[in-house]
């Protein structure tokens, strides 16, 4: 299964490439399609992983032309991301072949014959991605329809009633369609990727659809319609009036409108209204301080259509699919929480850029302060003042056209301009920006400062891991078998243990601070203790405190009476202080270090999370804590790389000290991949009692993300100690986040 990555522009392939061999393999490799016919779908599945793994470890070894400039440098590139889309499609639809089969095709022939189309016919391109022609796009909808509907129809699944014929004739088509549109969209995402999840995702919508249903809904649809047109001819007209959003926009969001409320009538627009009103309000709060600082949306504040459709369009299609399919409820589910996660998104967002005073990025979890900005919007202030003295000056006869205060002002200007180009550097120290911020916008209140750099001490990043952890555990416990009854406590108790996690991993995190402050001056010279911006007692004052209170709230974790939640938080209390405290101090004890990481963080939160819920008397929840203790006790590792001077220096003899850089990399490598495929063994064995198909997809998509995190760790090790966070230890949390809410998923669905 290698494949290609479409670039549709003119010139031939480069010496040691070629684009038509590849195109070619690309192609061919949709045959294997053919076979989903015959074979069980676990054998397709072994397949499809098998070829990942080739692509992954083999194929580079061989001498083949099928590798562009560029490829084998990055590690990660189309040859891979081509198995693994096939791959997500087989585990995502086991029971209809069809709708797997049609996607593989559209991706192979249409992906494929786009680029050789587009080199040999060339012509015309897209105005918003000038790499590809719509001679090429034109060809991806042929083909790719062609052989998305033979596929759909060759691999038609044995079920009684078999799908229409005109899913299978109509389904492809708008399928390849749409993907054709999407692989010209300039995204970062993998085209091998993006095509695959969009055909897929058109036909699975798709089969959603009743024929039988279609006249009622049409009949339905047509008698709403003109409320609909009215009542969102009316506010389409009254949002532009009302300047929060641009002619372009009134009419994109009045055609979502219209579709929400043929769809799902009167009830679903309201909900759509509600979303628009705060959204709208959300944007016009701190409007002025946006705009200064060169954070607002464009057009002064207006939504575009653009913003209509990322917030709503993946609304519009679950109504659209409310009213076609029976009964609709699910559909409708969808609807509702697609829009109150775009409302939410949006609100966030402005709100965060209105007051916000730190940001993190998601991608790699560093601090991405907007201290430049707060700079930036103190600098414009006070050029403000001090055009206001300038004027002062010229009222009282003082200063000439040239005098002082222009030079004054001309001065703030272009320190403005300074601070938007170089926002890391103060002008004239090097200091970093967020060092300054007290001093651009005066001194704080001593109390409300102190409260940030406990907050900051506490690392806030990292407390919605064992939080979602708790949460995910409860999930998980609701939804085993037997499940659980309805009751208050359902809600409750995972709440109140959510907030117990989140307390608890911030007294770990100031804890070892306090004792790692020798080694931290060379690892983290700008943390709170080390910088000497807060003292050491505030430090143990909010240690002492945050862990009392992590164990209050345990004690009210008691579902019918029971306490368990309180004794295992107890026990990993205790672990968190081995970790750090002497004369344990297992943190310089090289693999002690790991396991006192992987047994609180990984094993007891997910069984102190089951316990908010059901006791924890069975192998279950103790079987699912293993799969994450696990994944930490060789994870956990990847902070350490990058640390290794200052904990020499320390005395802590990391797993990096012990064995080097390259030899560690490959001992923890197993811990990304081993732990996750005990979800498809537990599943087999039913000691998983959760959906089987979810956890066969939970274990394929975790462990071939943990073969792409491993990729990154081992094609250059050494990046592992130069790099300050390395992208492996951003990818750890991140599997973290996926594989706590996919649990989740599995057990509630």
């Amino acid at each position: 299964m290698t494949p290609s990555l479409p670039r549709r522009s003119g010139g031939g392939a480069k010496a040691g490439h070629s684009e038509t061999a590849r195109q070619a393999v690309h192609m061919a490799m949709g045959g294997f399609a053919l076979l989903l016919r015959w074979l069980p779908w676990w054998q397709t599945v072994a397949l499809a992983a098998a070829a990942l793994v080739f692509n992954l470890f083999v194929l580079p070894r061989l001498r083949v032309n099928l590798y562009r400039p560029g490829d084998r440098e990055r590690g990660v590139h189309g040859i891979i991301w081509y198995p693994l889309a096939v791959l997500l499609l087989l585990v995502t639809f086991p029971r209809r072949p069809d709708i797997a089969a049609a996607a593989w095709g559209i991706l192979a022939v249409g992906d494929g014959i786009a680029t050789l189309a587009g080199r040999a016919i060339g012509g015309p391109r897209w105005p918003w991605n000038r790499e590809k022609t719509l001679s090429g796009s034109a060809a991806f909808a042929i083909g790719g329809a062609a052989a998305g509907v033979f596929l759909a129809w060759w691999c038609r699944p044995p079920v009684a009633p078999p799908p229409a014929l005109a899913f299978t004739i109509a389904a492809p088509l708008v399928a390849a369609i749409a993907a054709a549109l999407v692989e010209t969209m300039p995204v970062r995402l993998d085209d091998n990727l993006s095509v695959a999840a969009t055909a897929g995702a058109v036909l699975w919508l798709a089969s959603l659809v009743s024929l039988a249903q279609l006249p009622a809904a049409f009949a339905l649809a047509g008698a709403r319609l003109p409320a609909a047109a009215a009542v969102n001819a009316v506010v389409a007209w009254a949002g532009h009036r009302l300047r929060t959003v641009s002619a372009a926009g009134a009419v994109g969001g009045a055609l979502i409108g219209v579709t929400i409320f043929l769809g799902t009538g009167w009830q679903g627009w309201i909900l759509l209204l509600i979303t628009f009103i705060a959204a709208s309000v959300a944007s016009r709060l701190g409007l002025k301080r946006k705009m200064l600082l060169g954070i607002a949306e464009e057009r002064g504040g207006r939504r575009g259509p653009g913003n209509a459709i990322a917030n709503t369009g993946v609304s519009a299609i679950a109504a659209i699919v409310a009213i076609a399919s029976p009964p609709g409820h699910m559909a409708r589910l969808a609807f509702a929480a697609a829009l109150v996660a775009g409302g939410s998104d949006t609100i966030a967002s402005e709100i965060g850029k209105a007051w916000g005073r730190r940001t993190w990025s998601v991608t790699s979890l560093n601090d991405r302060g907007l201290a430049a900005r707060k700079l930036a919007w103190g600098d414009a202030r006070s050029a403000r003042d001090s055009q206001q003295r300038h004027a002062e000056l010229h009222q009282h006869g003082g200063g000439g056209p040239r005098g002082g205060g222009d030079r004054e002002l001309g001065a703030l200007t272009m320190r403005t301009s300074t601070v938007s180009e170089h926002p890391r550097e103060e002008r004239g120290t090097g200091a970093p920006a967020s060092e300054r911020v007290g001093r651009s916008g005066g001194a704080k209140p001593p109390g409300k400062e102190k409260l940030a750099l406990l907050l900051e001490l506490s690392r806030p990043f990292t407390l919605v891991a064992p939080a979602l952890g708790f949460l995910s555990g409860a999930a998980t416990a609701y939804g085993a078998a037997p499940r659980e009854a309805w009751h208050p406590h359902l809600i409750v108790f995972p709440l109140i243990g959510a907030l117990m996690a989140a307390v608890l991993n911030a007294a770990s995190n100031a804890l070892n601070q306090i004792y790692d402050l020798e080694i931290d001056r060379v690892n983290k010279p700008k943390r709170p203790l080390t910088s000497g911006r807060l003292s050491m007692r505030d430090a143990w004052l909010f240690t002492y405190a945050a862990y009392a209170v992590a164990l209050v709230l345990a004690w009210l974790v008691a579902p019918w009476g029971r306490h368990e939640c309180f004794w295992l938080v107890l026990a990993a209390t205790f672990i968190t202080i081995l970790y750090s405290v002497p004369p344990a101090r297992t943190k310089r004890l090289g693999i002690w270090a790991n396991v006192t990481i992987a047994i609180p963080r990984g094993v007891l939160l997910k069984v102190a999370g089951w316990s908010s819920v059901k006791t924890i008397a069975g192998i279950e929840p103790w079987y699912i804590g293993a799969i994450f203790g696990l994944f930490l006790l060789g994870a956990s590792t990847t902070k350490d790389f990058a640390d290794m001077e200052g904990d020499a220096r320390g005395g802590c003899r990391t797993l990096p000290i012990i064995y080097g850089v390259r030899r560690a990399a490959w001992m923890i490598s197993p811990s990304f991949v081993v732990p996750f495929l005990m979800i498809s063994i537990g599943s087999w064995k039913g000691i998983l009692t959760g959906n089987f198909i979810l956890l066969q997809a939970l274990a394929f998509g975790m462990t071939a993300y943990g073969l792409y995190v491993c990729c990154l760790m081992l094609r250059r090790p050494e990046d592992l100690a130069v790099e300050e966070n390395h992208v492996s230890w951003a990818h750890m949390y991140r599997m973290m986040f996926v594989a706590q809410i996919g649990f989740a998923i599995a057990y509630l669905l």
